[in-house]
């Protein structure tokens, strides 16, 4: 493994850490349970259906037109990759595929043999040609073509063997492999579904240990027991998966506090201590790598204007919007990536909150009487955060308007640049090409993608093109930080703050496994005795 492996791998370690150690409350029963997602003090119980609240629906149940925290669920257990990081381990290693290796002589040509007899949920056997045509159609994908961005072609060598031609070596493309973006669909069914005019979000069929039952758009969304699964080690403890959606924070506490659901992935934090008063409930604390975050079109008027796009940097109150959006549980920051995530620097321009510099950077920027936009978000505690700004930016005589759209509107405006401004959020994973590039790289402007600044920069591109070469850990963080350095000089992000993690449960749940990136994995949950 190189150097930037084992920095990955301790990174996630030190967040697998926080994790065992962070439950909140009574601890006679408390368990995360183990890998395999059995139980570690208790038996299970038969027909189990586990109840999961969150506070935003699936935006799509296709990999290559989602790539965000709430569909993730769904996707990571309907779906599976060729790579997966383990539990145990922390370590990339083969998962549908049994084995890779590089071609002799080459640093651009890898060789993956499939595992024998996996099928998917309609009984179709996977194959080779089903790589290739998943990776093939990802690329085209504003949401998840940086993932295999280096990815020249795959050539079919059998049913079970392929290999994968680079257009140059890389030292990203392992672990991007692992991303859910890159699960492997079947490619005789996602034609005729095509050909149908169907989408994905109508049947999606994966190989993973839990297949779709079903989805009621704004309400809840269901998946079943894969009995045929492939891989005992990582089959579906529980028979069914519920999620409920619940946008209204203090409605998923009372659900949850009522039995109605098991589990809370967000929990609210104005509610955060009233959970841990409760019996019945467990509270885990985690620091996740996420960063929310102002970002300003600069692709047209009036923020291609670096001036401006200070002014309204020096009208973000970080404290304000911590304490109105995540209720203090926030760390604030003022770099364009997580304080947790492999990259992160402080040592970067910061604009404080000063309201007479925000006047003088108006006059600066030919706007001394201010100027007006719209703010796109989504999410009730997002708006807060946002009214935050739009009470400061008043004083300094810029008029907001605020535009909270239902979340796929709000997905398909920012990815197409039609937003003047939008207030997000992303959460670094363990491969920081995989944040850098679609956040701050100029291929994904206006393509569907997650560049919601939408500033253009080569010196961007080049540095995260070098990165992404590199194995030698101490150089390529030096690229990543570089980039944040950039992105701040030029004010292309404004970031608030980034919240820390609480994850609910009923003290009869058992058995999921916490992600420091928020990719959590659900196959092992079971309700005990």
């Amino acid at each position: 493994m190189n150097k930037f492996g084992k920095r990955l791998i301790a990174f996630l370690i030190a967040g697998a850490m926080i994790f065992s150690l962070a439950g909140c409350g009574k601890e006679e029963k408390k368990s995360t349970g183990d890998s395999t997602g059995s139980s570690t003090n208790s038996a299970k119980t038969e027909g189990d259906t586990i109840t999961i609240a969150s506070k935003a629906d699936l935006t799509s149940l296709d990999p290559h037109k989602m790539n965000d925290i709430a569909s993730a669920p769904a996707i990571r257990s309907i779906y599976e990759t060729l790579i997966r990081l383990n539990p145990e381990t922390n370590e990339f290693e083969p998962y549908l595929a049994e084995s890779y290796e590089y071609v002799e002589g080459s640093d651009k040509d890898i060789k993956f043999k499939l595992n024998e007899g996996i099928k998917f949920h309609n009984g179709d056997p996977l194959t080779s040609e089903d790589v290739k045509f998943s990776l093939d159609r990802q690329h085209s994908s504003g949401n998840a073509g940086h993932l295999v961005s280096d990815i020249d072609s795959v050539e079919v060598i059998d049913d079970l063997t392929f290999i994968i031609h680079l257009k140059q070596p890389t030292s990203t493309i392992i672990s991007s492999l692992a991303h859910m973006c890159c699960s492997i669909l079947d490619k005789e069914y996602v034609e005729k579904m095509d050909a149908e005019n169907k989408s994905l979000d109508e049947g999606p069929v994966g190989t993973g240990p839990y297949m779709f039952d079903k989805w009621t758009l704004g309400s809840q969304w269901s998946l079943k027991k894969n009995p045929n699964y492939w891989n005992d080690k990582f089959k579906a403890q529980a028979d069914r998966l519920v999620c409920k959606v619940i946008p209204e924070e203090t409605s998923r506490t009372v659900a949850l506090q009522a039995g109605e659901i098991d589990l809370l992935l967000n929990v609210p934090n104005v509610d955060i201590e009233n959970i841990k008063k409760d019996k019945n409930i467990d509270l885990m604390e985690y620091q996740s790598t996420a960063l929310e975050f102002l970002a300003l079109n600069c692709s047209k008027e009036p923020f291609n204007n670096k001036a401006l796009r200070e002014a309204v940097a020096y009208c973000v109150n970080r404290d304000d919007i911590i304490q109105v959006q995540f209720d203090g549980q926030a760390t604030p920051c003022y770099t364009c990536i997580g304080p947790a995530a492999i990259g992160y620097t402080d040592d970067v321009e910061k604009r404080e909150y000063n309201i007479e510099k925000a006047k003088e950077k108006l006059v600066e920027g030919g706007k001394p009487d201010g100027f007006s936009f719209t703010i796109s978000t989504f999410g009730d505690t997002r708006a807060r955060a946002c009214q935050v700004i739009q009470a400061a930016c008043k004083e300094a005589g810029i008029d907001i308007k605020i535009e909270t759209l239902e979340k796929s509107a709000y997905y398909d405006k920012i990815g197409h640049a039609n937003h003047e401004a939008a207030y997000t959020g992303w959460n670094a994973n363990a491969e920081p090409d995989n944040t850098y590039r679609p956040l701050y790289g100029s291929a994904t402007i206006g393509t569907g993608g997650a560049n919601a600044s939408c500033f253009k920069s080569d010196e961007i591109d080049k540095l995260i093109d070098e990165g992404s070469k590199l194995t030698d850990n101490d150089a390529k963080v030096k690229k990543y930080e570089e980039v944040a350095k950039v992105v701040a000089k030029e004010c292309a992000v404004i970031p608030t703050c980034s919240e820390k993690g609480h994850i609910a449960k009923r003290k009869n749940v058992d058995g999921m496994i916490i992600s420091p990136i928020q990719m959590h994995d659900f196959f092992g949950l079971h309700i005990v005795k």
